[in-house]
C-alpha cells in the first residue's frame, strides 16, 4: 500500500473476466483497513455525476470532494466510449488527481484508449501522460478462474485475499 503515500497510480489492464475489479476492490479494502479514505466508482457513473454537477453548477464542490480521497478506484474504463465534451470533462476531473493516487481498471490497451475518449488523440495522450506518470502498470491476461473461486469456501477466499 506504499503507492498511496507515494502518490502513485495503479493501472490494471486485461481482458474482461481476468480479475481487474477483484484486485482493485482488494486494494480498496486494504486501504480502508489502514484508515485511508477510498472512493470506488465506475468511469460511466463518474461521468454522469460530473455532467449532473456541471448542469447544476455544483461541479467545484464535487471536485473538492474528489481531490480529498486518499485513493480513488475508477473501474470499467474502456467499456463505454464518450463524446468529445464528456471526454473533456472526464479528463479535467481525472487531472485533478495528477500526482495523487488512483487505481484505474481497463479492458483496452493504451493504444486503443483513443476509442474511448472521442477519437481525440491529443486528449488521450494527455490523459495517459497524467495517469502513467509514476504508475504501476499491471496486465493480467490469464485471470482468475471464477468457477474455481466460487467453489472455494468463504473463509479460504478471505485468507487468499489477504495474501495479496
Amino acid at each position: 500500500m506504499d503507492f498511496i503515500d507515494a502518490g502513485q497510480n495503479v493501472i490494471l489492464g486485461g481482458s474482461p473476466g481476468t480479475g481487474k475489479t477483484h484486485i482493485a476492490i482488494g486494494l480498496g479494502i486494504k486501504a480502508c483497513q489502514q484508515g485511508k479514505s477510498v472512493l470506488f466508482t465506475s468511469i460511466p457513473k463518474m461521468l454522469t455525476q460530473i455532467r449532473e454537477c456541471h448542469s447544476s453548477r455544483t461541479l467545484r464542490a464535487l471536485e473538492l470532494k474528489f481531490e480529498k480521497y486518499d485513493l480513488v478506484i475508477c473501474d470499467e474504463s474502456g467499456y463505454i466510449s464518450f463524446d468529445k465534451p464528456g471526454a473533456e470533462m472526464l479528463f479535467n476531473h481525472i487531472s485533478l488527481r495528477t500526482g495523487i493516487k488512483s487505481t484505474i481498471t481497463s479492458n483496452k490497451s493504451f493504444d486503443k484508449w483513443h476509442e474511448i475518449f472521442g477519437m481525440d488523440p491529443v486528449l488521450t495522450a494527455a490523459l495517459l501522460d497524467r495517469l502513467t506518470h509514476k504508475s504501476f502498470l499491471v496486465h493480467n491476461s490469464t485471470g482468475i478462474n471464477k468457477a474455481l473461486l466460487l467453489a472455494i469456501p468463504c473463509w479460504w477466499q478471505y485468507f487468499l485475499f489477504h495474501l495479496f
